[in-house]
């Protein structure tokens, strides 16, 4: 039986990364602490991602590195610990917790803002960017998917409109600004909803909450969800679309703007569904509008395809479509960072 430290060499080098490096074209990984193989081979992705955070090994290439390993679908290698199926059922079988103090995605998001900041830009937008069009840089590819939800929605001067899952306020505010809607965003995150009352504070006309969207009950001509839906799971799905209905007027569009997989079998990823945010899942393409199903009148569902191919280097904020490094933090201050494709349903 192989020792934990050939299984992971063994991995590693199916994908074209090696240990220590050396040659031309390597991505090296560099071993500080021999406790890492062994915590890899238990714990698959969370290992990996638990090791790293705890400094037992490191890469000067993690974009080149996580790119290999997912290309080369590692995973499936690996084979289930009872660690990783723990996980796994953990986060197929219970819904996401109710009270904002238990929520991992509050957590996640009560980090410093700077930290988004330094990643996302000053749009502060987390879902990806719309590059159809005359976009060029991030900031003019969010505004380009800002714009595009107003059209699909048809919002009107004067309009109340929701926003599930609103971040740092940026929807709110475009919708204020540029169409004079009335808009109301709800967030679990003390930190998103500070930073947006701070930037929207010349605004009356927008309202930033901190709450759960199973809880609203007000009824508005439009409402919106921007990359929140990926935080609700499967169990959830089909009240989350309940509560979409009960508070639409009838005649009234909702947009739901989300990650998904055409993919029925794919791979769970422990580090994602754990540390990430606990039971972060992208809904198969064919299942959401399902879910839906009788929660409204009509639907259009539109897949926009991958937006981004290759991942960004932690720390580095994107100024254009070529990756140009516009900016950097440190490996301690910023571990992770996360990136999409997108599909909206109206």
């Amino acid at each position: 039986m192989l020792k934990p430290k050939d299984m992971v060499t063994q991995w590693l080098s199916s994908s074209g990364v090696t240990l220590g490096g050396g040659n031309v074209g390597d991505v090296p990984v560099r071993v500080h602490d021999e406790r890492f193989y062994r915590r890899v081979v238990l714990q698959g992705s969370v290992g990996l991602g638990d090791s790293y955070v705890a400094g037992w090994w490191e890469c000067e290439k993690l974009d080149e590195l996580f790119c290999r390993i997912l290309s080369a679908g590692i995973q499936k290698s690996m084979g289930w610990t009872w660690p990783v199926l723990a996980q796994m059922a953990k986060t197929l079988l219970f819904n996401f917790p109710k009270n904002r103090r238990n929520s991992s995605a509050a957590k996640h998001y009560d980090l410093d803002n700077d930290l988004f900041r330094a990643m996302l830009g000053p749009s502060m937008v987390y879902s990806c960017g719309y590059w159809q069009g005359r976009a060029r840089t991030l900031e003019q590819a969010q505004c380009a998917k800002l714009e595009l939800v107003c059209r699909k929605l048809g919002v009107r001067t004067r309009q109340n409109v929701l926003d599930i899952g609103c971040g740092w306020g940026a929807m709110c505010k475009y919708l204020a600004e540029h169409h004079g809607c009335r808009a109301v965003g709800l967030t679990v995150s003390c930190e998103q909803a500070g930073y947006a009352l701070r930037s929207l504070i010349d605004l009356w006309d927008v309202e930033i909450r901190v709450g759960d969207y199973r809880d609203m009950n007000e009824v508005f001509d439009h409402i919106l969800s921007i990359g929140m839906f990926e935080h609700v799971g499967p169990r959830n799905y089909r009240t989350y679309f309940e509560v979409a209905r009960r508070c639409l007027k009838q005649d009234g569009l909702f947009l739901l703007h989300t990650i998904t997989s055409p993919e029925t079998n794919r791979p769970f990823d422990p580090w994602m569904g754990s540390r990430f945010s606990r039971m972060l899942t992208s809904p198969r393409s064919n299942r959401s509008p399902r879910q839906s199903r009788d929660c409204s009148s009509s639907r259009t569902f539109t897949t926009s395809g991958p937006i981004m191919t290759r991942p960004c280097a932690p720390g580095t904020t994107i100024s254009s479509r070529t990756g140009r490094n516009c900016g950097k933090k440190t490996q301690e201050n910023i571990r992770s960072s996360s990136a999409g494709s997108g599909g909206t349903i109206c």
